[in-house]
């Protein structure tokens, strides 16, 4: 009994920690972004670096799907820690 109390409080730490990482990926995916629109509006009348510029952008753009399953992931590990704790209260 106390072993899964213990369980569910390390899954809802966990699920948090994954969950505030996800966060500042995403928020430093974003700015890398900014980053590149903002040197490409610079120098937008020269085509090669509008193709430089959305090649960057399309590479960074990758991380994306990652970071949103990094933090459903971490969301789905929270859950779980509550529900652990829930059912270890009822009994």
């Amino acid at each position: 009994m106390k072993a899964k109390k213990i369980a569910g409080i390390v899954l809802i730490i966990i699920g948090i920690v994954v969950f505030l990482l996800a966060m500042y990926a995403k928020s430093r995916v974003a700015e890398a972004k900014q980053n590149v629109q903002k040197t490409s509006g610079m120098f937008s009348e020269n085509p090669v670096n509008k193709q430089i510029g959305g090649a960057l952008e399309k590479q960074i753009s990758h991380y994306d799907a990652p970071i949103m399953w990094t933090m459903i992931g971490g969301i789905v590990v929270f859950v779980i820690g509550v529900g652990t704790l829930v059912m270890c209260k009822r009994r």
